[in-house]
This record gives C-alpha cells, sequence and structure tokens, in this order.
C-alpha cells in the first residue's frame, strides 16, 4: 500500500499550471522567484523545494507528470488536467480534472490498485467511518506493517479520502458516488490489435482507426469492436510477428475519415484516442505460450497463428497468462482477481480434419464460391501445413489482403500484386 504525498492532489494545482507554461522544468525553474504563490498555505513555506518535490511525486504516482535526469514534464493527461486549473480559485478540482484523475486511476497508474481498494473498503463500511478507520483498513490489506503509528493511519486514511474524493469517487459524506459504483463495478479491458503497415502512423498519432463497411459495403465484427473501446482500456499492439507496445485508451470511438493515406479501405471510420508506450523488448508471438493462445481463440486461430482481424477483446485467463510471462507488459495490465480466472483444461491440438473443416467454414462464411468437387481450398490449406507460406495472385482490390495489418494477421498471406 503506497504512502501518498500531500493532504490534497489540488493544492499542487498551480505548479502543474506552472510546469505546462514551461513544457519542461526542474523543481528549481519550476519554482522561479515566486515559489510560496504556488501553494495553498496563506503563509511563507520553510521548504518549498520539498512540497514541490511532493507534489510532483503525487502526480507521477497518477501519471500526469514524467520525470527524466531531474526534468518534468507533463504527459497528455496531465497537459489536459492542467488546462483546466482555474486561475480564480486554484484549489479545488472540476469535473474535467476529476474525469481525469478516474481515469488515471483506472488505467495502469501507480495509485491505481490501491485507489480501487481503497474504495472497496469504503463501499463495503457502515457510514460514518473514520480517516483512522480507512488508514487502519488499507495497512490490514496490505500486511505490510509500514504504517504502524496512530498518526500514520489518520494521515494516510485522510490522504485516500481526498484522492477518492477529488476524483468524484466518494462526496463529502463519504459515501460512494455513482461514479464510484460505476468505477468499482467496471473492470478495464484489454484489447489486442493487428496494425502491421499502419502500426507506425497509429503510434505516432496516438490513434487506432478502422473503416465502418469494407469494399463490398459490409461491416465486419472486428472492426464494429472499436465501439466497445472505453476510456481507461488497455491495447496490446501488434505488428510484424511481435507485440510492439501497450496504449491506454484515452477517448472512446467517434466517427472520423481514413488518418491513414490509403486508398485500400473506405473513408468513413471510427477512431479511438490511445496513449502509447513502446516496449523496450517486443514480445515474439512464439514466445506466448501456445496453449494459452489456442484457449484465448480470436485473434488467434486453433493452432495458435494469428487471425486475419483488427481488434479483438482479450480473456482474463489469458490477460494473466501475459502479465505472469512478460514483466514489462504486467504494469499496464489490470489484475484478474482469481475467482474470475477458468478452471479450464489445457487444449488438445486440433487433429487435420478439424483443421480442413474449420478453415473450409471460414471460406464458406466469407462468400467465396468455387466448383463443384473442387479441391482448391484442400490443396491450399494442406500447401500452408507443408511450408506455412504462399502467394496469391490477382488484380488491385480483389479482397488477397484484409484489414489486419499484421501481414494478413497470420503471415501466410503475401500479395504480388495490390
Amino acid at each position: 500500500m503506497l504512502a501518498i504525498p500531500t493532504l490534497k492532489f489540488s493544492y499542487g494545482n498551480l505548479l502543474l499550471a506552472r510546469l505546462r507554461e514551461l513544457g519542461s522544468a526542474n523543481i528549481e525553474e519550476l519554482l522561479g522567484d515566486h515559489a510560496t504563490r504556488l501553494f495553498k498555505s496563506g503563509e511563507s513555506i520553510e521548504n518549498p523545494k520539498a512540497r514541490a518535490s511532493d507534489c510532483l511525486r503525487f502526480a507521477r504516482m497518477l501519471d500526469l507528470v514524467v520525470e527524466d535526469e531531474r526534468r518534468f514534464k507533463l504527459t497528455a493527461s496531465g497537459i489536459t488536467y492542467a488546462e483546466n486549473v482555474d486561475p480564480d480559485n486554484p484549489w479545488i478540482v472540476d469535473e474535467t480534472q476529476a474525469g481525469v484523475l478516474r481515469d488515471r486511476l483506472s488505467g495502469s497508474a501507480e495509485l491505481a490498485d490501491d485507489a480501487r481498494i481503497a474504495l472497496q473498503i469504503i463501499s463495503d463500511t457502515t457510514a460514518g467511518w473514520s480517516n483512522d478507520d480507512l488508514g487502519r483498513a488499507l495497512a490490514e490489506h496490505s500486511n505490510s506493517g509500514q504504517w504502524q503509528s496512530d498518526r500514520t493511519f489518520e494521515s494516510q486514511g485522510a490522504r485516500y479520502r481526498e484522492l477518492l474524493r477529488e476524483s468524484g469517487l466518494i462526496n463529502r459524506s463519504g459515501e460512494l458516488t455513482e461514479q464510484g459504483v460505476s468505477f468499482l463495478g467496471r473492470q478495464a479491458s484489454v484489447w489486442w490489435v493487428n496494425q502491421g503497415a499502419t502500426y507506425a502512423k497509429e503510434r505516432d498519432g496516438g490513434f487506432l482507426w478502422a473503416p465502418m463497411l469494407n469494399r463490398a459495403g459490409r461491416p465486419q465484427y472486428h472492426w464494429d469492436t472499436m465501439d466497445e473501446v472505453r476510456e481507461g482500456d488497455i491495447v496490446l499492439h501488434y505488428s510484424n510477428g511481435s507485440l510492439r507496445a501497450a496504449s491506454h485508451v484515452t477517448a472512446a470511438a467517434r466517427p472520423a475519415p481514413n488518418p491513414l493515406d490509403d486508398q485500400a479501405w473506405e473513408a468513413a471510420g471510427r477512431l479511438v484516442m490511445s496513449q502509447y508506450q513502446e516496449l523496450n523488448e517486443p514480445v515474439a508471438l512464439a514466445a506466448i505460450d501456445e496453449g494459452a493462445r489456442i484457449r484465448q481463440g480470436s485473434p488467434f486461430t486453433v493452432t495458435g497463428s494469428v487471425q486475419q482481424v483488427y481488434l479483438v477483446r482479450l480473456q482474463g485467463d489469458f490477460v494473466n497468462e501475459l502479465a505472469q510471462r512478460f514483466p514489462e507488459l504486467a504494469p499496464h495490465l489490470p489484475s484478474v482477481p482469481a475467482a474470475a480466472r477458468s478452471t479450464a483444461t489445457p487444449a488438445e491440438a486440433p487433429t487435420l480434419p478439424e483443421l480442413f473443416r474449420d478453415f473450409a467454414e471460414a471460406v464458406e462464411a466469407s462468400g467465396l464460391r468455387f466448383p463443384a468437387g473442387s479441391n482448391l481450398v484442400r490443396s491450399f490449406l494442406s500447401s500452408l501445413l507443408a511450408k506455412p507460406f504462399a502467394i496469391l495472385t490477382g488484380l488491385a482490390g480483389s479482397g488477397k489482403m484484409n484489414r489486419t495489418g499484421s501481414d494478413g494477421g497470420s503471415g501466410y498471406w503475401i500479395s504480388t500484386s495490390g
């Protein structure tokens, strides 16, 4: 359980507004010649540098500020928060700022898990609880023994209470608000997106984009999932054989024209804004347990390769597998309660007849038709099983590729024209 610095986060509002003006600064530059004006005190502050350091640490724990070689810079969420500081009344948090705090606490911010635990404790506690009650319950839950004095229980309980109140999750009486009830009831979803050649452009723009309809005027379920993405969700980005980034959704889908300068797709589409963070070590598909991929299903095939789909929600068990196996991914992923994990037994490897049946059904569902008695589908699948490589020829726009962006999703589909 993390100890929160300062009593109220809003008491550092002017400091964040100042950082927005400077763009990037160390503590000395932030304080300037009028340090005491940046804090709510009414009196001169004995150690403004320590106060500023406390405020900035709090902001880092909420993913509003990043630090590099003792210089600080606002994140995209931090900029939104700082832009809404009211210069006439800077010691309050307005609804826009509260929404930013809720968004950070629903994602991978350092304080996210502890804030959820505190809110759950409040939800399970009778009315009239004290700050000391909350502090002791938090210390008991963490089982760390780091909070031992009565004063610490009281102060940390008060600080978590103020954070939840400023985030709009509880009211002044300590009762859950509608946002607090919704916050507890919703676990962030984790999504897998196949991007391929469009990865760099979508990463640099901080977005996901998918068309509304294909060239035949039909919707695709793996594009329609864009409408299910919510703020605070996590997206894992797959391109060219590896997971390359994790991102946190900052705005749900809205209608938007094609931003990719690619004529292969219809102009009308959906845009989701997301804050990307590239992995230091991309996670190769082969490094992810094959059995876990098969049990997950879409976006994986019955053999564990990647399907030709764009955006798919991941199951809790698969998310757990990724978090346990890849330490760099773990901080981005929500924890999955043990009770929510399935006890499914490992899936058996599919037989060749099962592979042919599933593939033939997918071909039939796609609308492709072949002459009666044709063995083309069986021959094509047999070729891929013998050597996972195929060259498809045909006119540009005839459907050899799909909007998956990951070398056709499986790496098998290579086009020589269009």
